[in-house]
């Protein structure tokens, strides 16, 4: 992961974009490659395209879009799409690149993580893409928001399931000092 200052990220961001869009946009101009990676880290399911739950409907404007290129995403755009990231797509759809694209794309992230090379720029990018949407949300480091996500899911768990488990133990547990 890239660890910036607050003065260095809008100029951090601007950067990452440029990379991007110089080496995999293939010509297409900045707002419609802008939703296009949008659309390559989020999920957003075929029966969702064009409805609110669509990221890219949040993209109207292409003054936006060129400002977001430009500095940084917005919170309120941002919150929309934190929690439906999909990196693991994004990194699939770069690994389709040509070898050369990939090369290029570790050369240039060199000077931000000199481990990059074309086996593993794609997930180092990724993450990079993540890390600037959980920023702009305010959620910095990734173990806070995985802890989230597993206690909504424990409580999901306790609250479905619980009562069942309890009464097939006969209300007794098997870890030492639970009580």
């Amino acid at each position: 992961m890239v660890q910036i200052n607050e003065k260095e990220k809008c100029a951090w961001n601007s950067k990452y974009f440029s990379m991007l869009k110089n080496r995999i946009s293939d010509g297409a101009d900045v707002p419609y490659f802008f939703r296009d990676l949008i659309a390559m880290i989020t999920d957003v399911a075929e029966d969702e395209w064009a409805t609110p739950k669509d990221p890219s409907t949040k993209l109207s404007k292409e003054s936006t879009i060129r400002s977001y290129a430009k500095r940084n995403l917005s919170q309120k755009f941002a919150q929309s799409i934190v929690y439906r990231l999909t990196p693991e797509v994004f990194v699939s759809t770069l690994e389709e690149r040509p070898d050369t694209v990939l090369r290029l794309l570790a050369e240039d992230y060199k000077c931000y993580d000199a481990s990059a090379d074309k086996s593993n720029i794609a997930k180092k990018l990724a993450d990079c893409f993540v890390e600037i949407i959980r920023t702009a949300v305010g959620l910095v480091e990734q173990g806070v928001l995985e802890q989230q996500k597993r206690q909504q899911l424990a409580l999901e768990w306790k609250n479905n399931y619980g009562a069942y488990l309890l009464s097939e133990a006969e209300y007794t547990c098997a870890f030492p000092g639970c009580g």
